[in-house]
């Protein structure tokens, strides 16, 4: 494929003359590492210089049809050398290209022959790299400026500079990278009957495949459309190269040969090129692939850790390490020493270490010894629970009366717990003073305290009072019955046991958040004088229990008088039932409620 361009003697200022546009748009790179003239997103490291020197031959990229159809190929053979080179500022790199036209031959429109050698036309490249070296997409920008340095005059330079604008994506998967640059060119126009050169915009794409860091292969294809003229039948050029190279170090050996598609102004029948380039790995920024430049890093062929902590020098931090033992009860045991081999630690205390396997071990008083497997990842921090056994011990309680018989239908528990255990009964326990509270029908609540040790068994005696209240059945009941003065509210001083075992029970059982006490009469006398009187003989009760310690919000006084009979007001003995004090519990937080503590809560 090549360029047909037709031209007459009016479209020259003499027959002698070319036109004042570049038909070379080939430009290598600055700093590609797969590819030619394809640009990639990554930037050397901070610093770093690239070179690259490019041969390369153009085979009839401008020619010459006469309106009787007389060829001539005005620019037919173009061999350039190409010295281009670039410096990093990291994410910035600047790039030179110097273009020497080692030979230029064709013919003028009259068919004298030409040869010339020349400069070619500068251009400068800065080029800024938009993500993270370490991101698997590329993006980058970049402008280049060409300035009219040369003094030939075979359509290969011009009198007004050239600009572009660029955009570039980039990526690597494995052996394969894939770059894509999309542009826009600014420069002069030109345009005679089907012919046409000037702005215009551009697309490059780049396949490369790199089997390993020494040597690689690509395929790059180029196009480019005008703006102004599309409807010019040249508007339209494109190129397809494939190349290849061989790297040693940072020197690299490239060669590749082109094919022109289309037939816009500058694009050849063939080309062919050849290169020796000084180019730093583009990875050799980051060497150990831990996202830290190495002109950062310290460490250069240690990778950073994954810990998510931003540090200073690169470096791999040790693992931040806490190891927990956890008991067969799901407690966790802190400030318990444990070694590995080189070095030693406390259980809940965190360590660091390098990533490492070792194997913890631990003789802890009153445990099982314990050995376990460690592995310690490099990365964030660690938390590993090692299971360890407590060495319990027992504990047996035994309830007597006051004469020193075992009351069999005792019950215990301890502090805090809402198990409940048989009397006589052995039961683990763990190693550590408890409270121990036993409890029985028709017998007062006994608190006492035991030392439990490992591995031994300790036998408790309790001897329990009798109490004449008794909680049950969602009330306080008691043995007796309070005892008034004559159609009066004071309480006789023969029923103030039984009130004291009333304000024990509320004493020993706190989830009992509120009792009702209620007055109650038989029928003689006015039922409005017996309500009254009910009332007053709740209230005495209530205040009793207040000079006993009782807080006043946990009761409240209901007189019913005769409303609720529990027996026949017709007999003497149905008005003695009825005549009484009773006390219903109304609310119970069960949050405090233990294992010792035995009522079914009935909300009346």
């Amino acid at each position: 494929m090549f360029l047909s361009f037709i031209l007459s003697s009016s479209l020259f200022a003499s027959p002698q003359d070319f036109p004042d546009i570049n038909v070379q748009y080939f430009r290598p790179a600055i700093d590609s590492q797969h590819f030619v003239w394809v640009n990639e997103s990554a930037t050397p490291q901070r610093g770093a210089v690239t070179f690259r020197s490019f041969l390369s031959y153009s085979a009839r990229p401008l020619i010459y049809t006469s309106k009787d159809g007389m060829v001539t190929d005005v620019l037919k053979d173009l061999t350039q050398l190409d010295l281009v080179g670039g410096y990093s500022f990291g994410n910035l790199r600047v790039g030179v290209d110097i273009p020497f036209v080692v030979n230029a031959q064709g013919a003028l429109p009259t068919g004298d022959s030409f040869s010339e050698s020349a400069l070619g036309d500068i251009a400068m490249d800065v080029k800024y790299r938009l993500t993270h070296f370490s991101s698997p997409i590329g993006v980058s920008v970049s402008v280049r400026g060409q300035f009219p340095t040369s003094k030939t005059s075979a359509a290969i330079s011009t009198p007004e500079p050239m600009v572009e604008g660029e955009l570039t994506i980039d990526t690597k998967q494995d052996k394969i990278h894939v770059a894509a640059n999309i542009g826009h060119r600014e420069q002069s126009d030109f345009l005679y009957e089907h012919s046409a050169f000037g702005s215009q915009i551009y697309l490059r794409g780049g396949l490369g495949f790199v089997p390993n860091e020494t040597k690689g292969a690509s395929l790059e294809f180029v196009t480019s459309r005008l703006y102004e003229f599309v409807d010019v039948e040249d508007a339209f050029s494109s190129e397809a190269m494939v190349s290849g190279w061989s790297k040693q170090g940072t020197m690299v050996v490239r060669g590749g040969v082109g094919m022109g598609i289309g037939s816009g102004i500058g694009t050849p029948q063939w080309r062919a090129l050849a290169s020796l380039e000084y180019l730093p790995s583009m990875d050799s920024g980051d060497k150990d692939r831990d996202g830290i430049a190495d002109v950062d890093d310290q460490c250069v062929m240690q990778p950073e850790d994954i810990d998510g902590i931003l540090d200073d020098d690169g470096c791999p931090d040790n693992t931040e390490v806490t190891v927990f033992f956890v008991d067969q009860f799901g407690d966790r045991v802190h400030q318990k020493k444990w070694n590995g081999g080189d070095f030693e630690g406390y259980s809940g205390v965190p360590f660091t270490s390098k990533a490492q396997d070792f194997t913890l071990h631990a003789d802890i008083e009153g445990y099982i010894p314990v050995q376990q497997r460690i592995e310690v990842h490099d990365g964030l921090p660690q938390e590993i629970e090692v299971p360890i056994t407590m060495l319990l011990g027992s504990v047996q309680v035994l309830a007597k009366n006051p004469q020193g018989d075992i009351i069999p239908d005792a019950v215990w528990s301890t502090a805090g717990s809402k198990e409940r255990y048989q009397i006589g009964k052995i039961q683990d326990m763990k190693p550590q003073s408890h409270v121990v509270q036993v409890m029985a029908d028709g017998y007062k609540l006994a608190v006492t305290q035991v030392q439990v040790r490992p591995q031994e068994n300790s036998i408790v005696e309790v001897v329990l009072s009798p109490s004449k209240a008794q909680v049950k059945d969602g009330r306080i009941n008691m043995e007796g019955v309070i005892h008034f003065e004559t159609n009066s509210a004071v309480i006789e001083s023969s029923s103030f046991l039984l009130l004291d075992d009333v304000a024990d029970i509320l004493r020993d059982f706190p989830a009992i958040e509120l009792i009702r006490i209620e007055g109650h009469t038989d029928s003689d006398g006015k039922a409005s004088m017996n309500k009254r009187l009910s009332q007053s003989r709740a209230e005495s009760v209530v205040r009793y229990l207040i000079r006993k310690g009782i807080t006043k919000e946990r009761m409240i006084a209901v007189g019913f008088g005769e409303e609720k009979p529990i027996a026949s007001n017709k007999t003497q003995n149905g008005k003695k039932k009825n005549r009484r004090v009773e006390m219903h519990i109304v609310d119970v937080d069960q949050s405090k409620v233990e294992g010792v503590h035995d009522f079914d809560f009935r909300n009346e």
